[in-house]
């Protein structure tokens, strides 16, 4: 019965999203895309590849699981990686990183279309990314001894899995090889329905973040910028993280600020310009020659990991709406990380963690966000402590990628 409802389900979601396609932009990339999946395996996968297949829900995801991929490169170069996403936001920006020998839209997840995908791609191994579980997909590897791990892997209690009625997905779970977890409490969860294949190995994005801080881009603008004024930048923002610091940006003009708008689409871009009353320049028309502006809008993508060097305070955006997005971003190069109060925010450990430690702050209001940030400026110990505190953070959690490659290596050699 189980696996009637489920089918039900995955078959109304495709039918209402090629409805709704007709409509928005991203309900038919991923559509579309999905249609080509296979012929793009055909195209660049030979029969002969050996192939290391990844599956990723989106750009988030692809982020905690290309620390594995780039060491699984760098020790088994004759393997061809292949990765898959479901969303748009993953497979449009990442659709020709050279890593990938193969990148494609996850076909629905049906019986027939999964037996076909894992046929032709014939993988050594599958690789599923955080909590992203597809039944026939993982039902095929598993009948076909495909070991399957899962990296990243951080469950709740209030999922699906841990409720009385979520056996079908208990028995999905079953068939994952291993598990490498981000905390005790995943561990637990899984205990409880009887897994016990389970290392707890962290989150690889403290291994992207670290990488990344490593090797950042050197933005000679930005430095010039930013001269000796302290600098504020406001990254992966949207409308309702960006009507929070209008009142405190147009007050303090002593202070610099880089906002990074999540949606760079020209009619968003135009909103912050209006709203924002000190000189502003968008950053594709930022010269040596303009010395006046007080805030740079950021209008392309690619950047903000390495903004975030320049930074003396950082504030990351989406709690208000669908998700905070990536703190540890700015946490690896040790300042504080501001974001707003969200009951969402205890999906994702790092942020409680980084809270209760002292080195990240959540906001209410506008007034909220004064107070804190005038502590930040007025303090100069509290100030250091924070940095030191989100440097430490990083610093500790380093090291996931190696655990889990100690396991692929075991599987591939």
């Amino acid at each position: 019965m189980g696996v009637l409802i489920y089918n039900l389900l995955v078959r109304s979601y495709n039918f209402a999203i090629s409805l709704y396609g007709v409509i928005n932009n991203k309900a038919r990339l991923l559509v579309n895309g999905r249609k080509n999946a296979l012929k793009t395996i055909r195209e660049k996968c030979d029969p002969q590849d050996e192939v290391i297949w990844m599956h990723c829900a989106s750009l988030g995801e692809f982020e905690q699981g290309l620390p594995v991929l780039e060491e699984i490169k760098n020790e088994f170069p004759e393997y061809k990686i292949c990765i898959s996403f479901f969303s748009p936001s993953g497979y449009e920006v990442k659709k020709n990183i050279p890593l990938a020998g193969c990148v494609v839209y996850l076909p629905a997840d049906t019986k027939s279309k999964a037996r076909r995908f894992i046929k032709l791609l014939n993988p050594k191994i599958a690789i599923f990314v955080k909590y992203e579980f597809w039944y026939h997909y993982i039902k095929t590897c598993f009948d076909n001894n495909i070991p399957i791990i899962s990296i990243s892997t951080i469950l709740r209690n209030d999922q699906v899995f841990f409720k009385p009625y979520g056996g079908f997905y208990r028995k999905m779970l079953l068939m994952i090889t291993h598990f490498f977890v981000q905390n005790e409490q995943t561990k637990n969860l899984l205990a409880e329905i009887g897994i016990q294949s389970v290392t707890i190995s962290g989150d690889t994005r403290f291994d992207r973040v670290s990488d990344i801080a490593k090797n950042h881009k050197k933005i000679e603008k930005i430095e010039n910028f930013k001269g000796s004024d302290p600098l504020i930048i406001l990254g992966s923002s949207w409308i309702p993280d960006i009507d929070l610091w209008i009142p405190y940006i147009n007050e303090n003009p002593q202070i610099k600020f880089i906002i990074a708008p999540h949606n760079i689409a020209p009619g968003e871009l135009t909103y912050v310009e209006k709203k924002i009353t000190l000189p502003s320049v968008r950053f594709s028309n930022l010269t040596s020659t303009i010395q006046d502006a007080q805030v740079i809008i950021i209008d392309n993508i690619g950047l903000l990991s390495s903004l975030y060097y320049y930074a003396d305070i950082a504030y990351v955006g989406g709690a208000f709406g669908e998700g905070l997005h990536n703190i540890l971003e700015p946490a690896v190069f040790g300042i504080p990380v501001i974001f707003a109060k969200s009951k969402g925010n205890n999906k994702f450990h790092e942020a409680t963690e980084l809270v209760n430690r002292g080195g990240g702050f959540e906001v209410l209001d506008s007034q909220d966000l004064r107070k804190i940030l005038t502590r930040l400026f007025s303090d100069h110990q509290f100030y250091t402590n924070s940095c030191l505190i989100s440097e430490n953070y990083v610093a500790e959690n380093l090291g996931s990628t190696q655990k889990i490659m100690n396991s692929v290596k075991n599987i591939l050699k």
